[in-house]
């Protein structure tokens, strides 16, 4: 009974409030179709946000992976290549290191997360480490300077360490990119007979419990080669030591000194028996290969 007269007041509660939902949307429409709209702009607002930044974050990577790609190709010297005029070789050198350069600045742009920074700053260090140790080539156009240049060298080589030092800085957690930037350095200091610093950069991955063996294995294969890589090259074999003369005569001579001090001090009772000796006409002890003719 008590359920039905609950039913039956549920029933009219409804029927009451449907009789007066025209009057409610009539006085409220207005208001409630307002809110519903800011509602639908704000759900669509925030989709278009999301999928925008899905899109530049994508755009990121592919521009970080065409800046790596440009790396690469210059790490394979590929403005070195025979399909390269001479000619055409710092030119070829310098639009791939622009195009890379100007990929990794979209890129870093565009970047928000921790990896993905750190991955940027990687490819810089690496891009400039490229510049600094590449081999000279000849000059782009008339009167132009060989590149790289020195200056352009050392400026790429002090780039590099800056960009891997701001990843040890900045993003140490971030495993691979720490890695690399530990080598990177320890690079640029073997490169500049940095040896201790070298060492500190090898020890610091050999150590890292964060890195996987196979790198700490190769850390401390280059670290107990240091001491070999620190010594100088010789490019020749260098001279015996100089052994100075005696200042005394040794006290055995030879046979050809004998008979050249017995000829050159013979004593003056003997000087006229060897001119008897040589007015006499003996056959000589000594007799040319080819006898002279006699008129």
């Amino acid at each position: 009974m008590k359920s039905e007269r609950r039913h039956e007041l549920e029933t009219n509660q409804l029927a009451d409030w449907l009789a007066r939902l025209p009057h409610l949307l009539y006085q409220y429409g207005s208001r409630i179709l307002l809110a519903l709209a800011l509602v639908i702009l704000v759900i669509v607002l925030i989709y278009n946000r999301s999928q925008s930044r899905k899109a530049e974050a994508s755009a990121a990577l592919d521009q970080l992976a065409a800046a790596r790609q440009g790396i690469q190709r210059l790490g394979n010297y590929e403005p070195l290549a025979q399909s390269v005029p001479a000619d055409k070789q710092a030119d070829r050198f310098h639009d791939l290191v622009n195009l890379s350069r100007e990929n990794l600045d979209g890129a870093v742009k565009q970047f928000d997360q921790p990896e993905q920074l750190a991955e940027a700053l990687v490819a810089q260090g690496d891009l400039n480490w490229t510049i600094a140790t590449y081999p000279q080539l000849p000059a782009g156009g008339a009167g132009a300077a060989a590149v790289p240049a020195a200056d352009e060298r050392t400026k790429a080589m002090d780039d590099a360490r800056q960009a891997y030092q701001r990843v040890l800085d900045n993003y140490p957690q971030v495993t691979m990119a720490s890695l690399s930037a530990h080598m990177g350095l320890a690079a640029i200091d073997e490169n500049t007979a940095n040896w201790d610093e070298a060492k500190k950069q090898y020890q610091a991955v050999a150590d890292g419990a964060q890195y996987a063996s196979i790198f700490q294995q190769q850390a401390k294969e280059r670290l107990e080669s240091l001491d070999e890589l620190r010594k100088p090259v010789l490019l020749v074999q260098p001279p015996e030591p100089m052994v100075l003369a005696p200042t005394t005569a040794p006290t055995t001579v030879s046979v050809h000194q004998e008979n050249s001090a017995a000829t050159t001090e013979a004593p003056a009772a003997d000087v006229g028996a060897a001119d008897e000796r040589s007015a006499s006409p003996a056959t000589p002890t000594t007799t040319p290969a080819t006898q002279p003719s006699v008129d």
